[in-house]
């Protein structure tokens, strides 16, 4: 997680997704997301929201991963260790899911592969949320790979590394199934879900980088997602708009059926650019649109973690016991987004604090549908 003259960040950013209304975007100075990050150095984290709260996992210090690479899950917002992994793991991917409905509907972070103190990748996998539970393995070695979920009961990965490969996941079995092969091999790219028109859905990879030609990628693969049982080949999509297409924070999508990448690394260059691909017009991926959003990340960054922070989550600051999600008394309903950049990380540093220096540390903005 860097700027854009390579120096590691400390920062977190909260972007606002949907009505962009300055009336609709509340400054929360940090709320939810106080205290400070433990280990002010760690990058190539993952991490997603486990039991209503942000875990973040693994990771290592630049420039020795060997010596540095560890297992800790820290609970953000907390400040505390939440869990310890079973392996030390950076550059993993990882999905919030219920493991077993018989047991508990309560999800739990599935941690995969990654790279090790020897650098090399793992087929280890686990289930984090209070404690860590061994995984299954994964048919092969992964590191620099994405995670997305399809439906409750199947979840797919793809590329890393070397690896055309995608792997589609029975949630349920703990069984893996290979999947469609990507047609270009791919690591350091993001992936997520769009909505295709109003009835088809499809899963999304873009960016990246190539082991083979060492460029980065501008490409983006769709797969068309057939509710019977996901089978389908992988097809071109449009070209991300910009060469920051690599180490993109893992990209994010958004449950209005679009899908967000933030930043990402140009050459030697972090840049603060949000792109959103919108194919809800349209019932050919080909014909989808990537649109350059208006607001940019306050500082260029690559390498970072992004979530959306669910509408379940509770924006709660301990301290000054406030609850600041939307007004339950609209009877409409309320549709509520917002994208955190978790990186190296001291949450909600002291300048955070200053609503007018940093008027979007915390937002939320809330949409009647």
């Amino acid at each position: 997680m860097i700027d854009g003259k390579k120096t590691p960040l400390r920062t977190t950013e909260v972007v606002p997704l949907g009505d962009h209304d300055k009336d609709k975007v509340l400054d929360h100075q940090c709320q939810g997301f106080g205290g400070s990050f433990p280990d002010p150095n760690v990058m190539a984290v993952t991490g997603g929201f486990v039991q209503d709260q942000p875990l973040v996992c693994g990771g290592f210090k630049e420039p020795d991963l060997a010596k540095t690479v560890h297992p800790l899950c820290y609970a953000i917002g907390k400040s505390r260790i939440m869990a310890v992994m079973k392996q030390e793991r950076a550059y993993s991917a990882s999905l919030p899911i219920i493991v077993d409905t018989t047991i508990s509907n309560e999800k739990r972070l599935w941690v995969t592969g990654g790279k090790g103190k020897e650098n090399n990748r793992l087929k280890s996998t686990e289930f984090i949320a209070s404690s860590s539970e061994q995984g299954p393995q994964l048919p092969f070695p992964m590191a620099d790979h994405c995670l997305l979920e399809l439906n409750y009961a199947t979840a797919l990965t793809i590329g890393g590394s070397s690896l055309k490969a995608s792997m589609m996941f029975d949630i349920s079995k703990k069984a893996f199934q290979l999947g469609p092969s990507l047609a270009v091999a791919r690591y350091g790219h993001a992936c997520g879900v769009v909505a295709i028109g109003t009835q088809m859905r499809a899963a999304i990879v873009t960016g990246g980088y190539s082991e083979q030609s060492k460029m980065s990628l501008q490409t983006t693969e769709m797969l068309v997602l057939d509710n019977a049982d996901n089978t389908g080949q992988w097809s071109a999509g449009p070209n991300f708009p910009a060469s920051s297409s690599f180490r993109t924070g893992g990209g994010v999508t958004v449950p209005d059926g679009t899908f967000v990448v933030t930043g990402g690394q140009s050459q030697t260059t972090s840049v603060s650019y949000i792109f959103q691909l919108d194919c809800r017009m349209t019932t050919a991926v080909a014909d989808c649109q990537w649109i350059k959003l208006e607001h940019e990340l306050e500082i260029g960054r690559a390498g970072h973690l992004a979530l959306l922070v669910p509408e379940t989550y509770d924006c709660h600051d301990q301290n000054q016991g406030e609850n600041v999600l939307a007004d339950p008394s609209n009877t409409k309903g309320v549709y509520c987004s917002q994208l955190t950049i978790f990186t190296r990380i001291n949450l909600c540093q002291s300048d955070c604090m200053n609503s007018r220096r940093h008027p979007s540390c915390h937002q939320r903005v809330c949409q009647s549908w």
